[in-house]
């Protein structure tokens, strides 16, 4: 009976341990460079990609399966496949020129991100019209997949100006 006692007693503090112990503290510095640089690979390949399908993947490549798009005055775009979709229409229709992207938020935790940045630029349509500037705001929420790479769950944006706008 002493043994059994004894078991029991090992048993309460090993599970007492274990379910005490702390994770393990994650590298923030580490985990917000990999979201920078998922962001500036993507822009490079869009700003320089030779093909709309080539555009269109590396734009998806950074989008969680179950991701919601919410453009401005749109219904929201949801799920990956719709995005695919969503993306390919206005990569056909727009180029893009982008001046200025500082992010101005980069709040990263164990398994979810938010990004708040500011884009200013140019859509340059492929049908030759007049390029339209523009000067936008965006929020995204990103989640830590369980590879450890981070994908956009969330992305919505809307313009800081009342003049021209290819979103109304």
């Amino acid at each position: 009976m002493r043994a059994h006692g004894v078991l029991v007693a090992v048993f309460l503090a090993l599970s007492s341990a274990v379910s005490c112990r702390t994770p393990q503290a994650r590298d923030r510095g580490a985990d917000g460079g990999a979201i920078a640089s998922m962001y500036a690979a993507r822009l490079q390949t869009i700003q320089t990609a030779g093909t709309i399908d080539q555009i269109v993947e590396a734009y998806v490549a950074t989008v969680a399966d179950d991701a919601v798009w919410m453009p401005p005055n749109s219904p929201a775009v949801v799920g990956k496949e719709a995005i695919r979709s969503w993306a390919w229409g206005f990569f056909s229709r727009y180029a893009l020129d982008v001046d200025s992207l500082p992010v101005e938020v980069l709040q990263v935790g164990d398994q979810l991100a938010v990004r708040r940045l500011r884009s200013m630029g140019r859509y340059i349509p492929s049908d030759g019209g007049e390029t339209v500037p523009y000067d936008q705001k965006y929020v995204d929420i990103l989640r830590r997949e369980p590879d450890g790479s981070w994908s956009i769950t969330l992305h919505m944006w809307s313009s800081n100006t009342a003049g021209q706008t290819i979103w109304r």
